[in-house]
């Protein structure tokens, strides 16, 4: 098969949901020799259909692959950049520092002509590597992500607050840009799934913003139907989150959370269980006899 074909049948494989892991494998094993022949568009549908089917091949091919992209990054198109580093981080892969340059340069011009899927994609992707963005560069991506926020959905905004912690070091994006993530999560937050919350807070935690009363109201409201599901990492994230942030949520909220907790002991690591003994003590709560008699069982099974 020539390449354009070996890469439209991994593409169409994969998008028709038709996933053979071997098939795709040996298909992309084939392409070895013939990548820089590959035009900017096989590059991405090969290597969105491999990332979306989880197959991964070698760090050899990886590697081949990213020098033949880093070849064609300047004509690059912004869906085309975003789902190079979307789809290798997918796959565990971090490619060399000088191809992350490459890309950075290639995007920096197009940020402004980036999607929010695009924006969000390009974000993750980068903090999978644990990168830290230029300044320059973290300013350009503030500003073009601050004015397609109101187009974000759920996913990306949880994908934005998780990401940009990484990318900007620590440090807080720009206060504008802050209030524009709120302003577009506010009428999202009753349709997040729990783990889209904590990323959510877990950024606002991070850099030390305190939404509004009204906003951390309608989060915790959010939040309080789901806890009865979560993880134990879910948990303790939640309580960390509003006590970084200053905020004790109220009666029903605390009873739905000890409730889940309870039920969730068994399965805790220290690190959760740490976590909630600090915080509860933090804000003087007294669990019912109940819950600290297994609270203590977990710990002692712990240690």
């Amino acid at each position: 098969m020539r390449p354009a074909e070996l890469v439209s049948l991994v593409y169409c494989t994969t998008k028709l949901g038709h996933t053979r892991p071997a098939l795709l494998a040996a298909a992309a094993a084939a392409l070895t020799d013939d990548l820089y022949a590959c035009s900017n568009v096989e590059l991405f549908r090969l290597i969105w259909g491999l990332a979306a089917a989880r197959v991964r091949p070698s760090d050899a091919w990886l590697l081949s692959f990213c020098k033949a992209a880093q070849a064609k990054l300047a004509e690059a198109q912004p869906g085309q950049l975003a789902i190079m580093v979307y789809g290798l981080a997918r796959l565990g892969y971090r490619p060399p520092d000088i191809w992350i340059a490459a890309w950075l340069e290639a995007a920096e011009p197009q940020l402004a002509g980036f999607s929010p899927q695009n924006l969000s994609n390009a974000a993750w992707g980068l903090s999978c590597w644990r990168f830290q963005a230029p300044e320059q560069w973290l300013q350009s991506f503030y500003a073009a992500s601050g004015a397609a926020m109101p187009q974000f959905n759920a996913i990306g905004i949880s994908q934005l607050a998780l990401a940009l912690v990484t990318l900007g070091g620590g440090s807080p994006p720009p206060q504008p840009w802050l209030h524009a993530l709120l302003q577009a999560a506010q009428p999202l937050l009753p349709r997040m799934q729990l783990l889209q919350l904590c990323n959510l807070g877990w950024g606002l935690a991070q850099w030390g913003h305190r939404p509004a009363a009204a906003v951390m109201g309608s989060y915790l409201a959010a939040s309080e139907p789901l806890l009865v599901a979560a993880t134990p990492t879910d948990l303790s994230t939640m309580l960390w989150i509003c006590d970084k942030l200053s905020y004790v949520p109220h009666q029903s909220w605390l009873e739905a959370w000890f409730g889940a907790a309870a039920a969730s002991l068994p399965r805790c690591e220290p690190q959760h269980l740490t976590t909630m003994a600090l915080v509860l003590g933090r804000w003087g709560l007294v669990p019912a006899a109940g819950f600290s008699v297994q609270f203590w069982r977990a710990t002692k099974a712990r240690c």
